[in-house]
């Protein structure tokens, strides 16, 4: 059959429970200030989402200090790249993997050769 949930003109996310031990009586709404117990939740939905609010292009400098007014903002320019020349000691943890699997193939040879 066909769901209908009608009363969701608000923009948002609405959450389905299911269960419980409250039950209004037929034809009767209600307004719940919490959730009866024993509910479990059944679901989401949404309703009128503005689709501007997950877009994933850059914004400018000026739209972020728009956001944040009153705060002090610095900008780095590009991307922060870590310096690898000499910071750590030792050996990458590739090198030791490639290591180790090698060393198990060769075991491995050596166990099939000696049976």
């Amino acid at each position: 059959g066909k769901v209908s949930f009608d009363n969701t003109y608000r923009p948002g996310i609405y959450q389905l429970h299911r269960g419980g031990s409250k039950t209004s009586p037929a034809g009767e709404t209600a307004t719940l200030l919490q959730l009866p117990s024993g509910t479990e939740p059944a679901g989401s939905f949404t309703v009128n989402i503005d689709t501007t609010e997950s877009s994933s292009i850059k914004i400018s400098n000026e739209e972020i200090e728009n956001l944040l007014p009153g705060m002090n903002v610095t900008y780095s320019e590009g991307y922060q790249k870590r310096d690898l020349n000499g910071s750590e000691e030792g050996s990458p943890m590739s090198t030791l993997f490639m290591l180790l699997v090698g060393s198990m193939l060769l075991f491995e040879g050596w166990l099939v050769r000696k049976e």
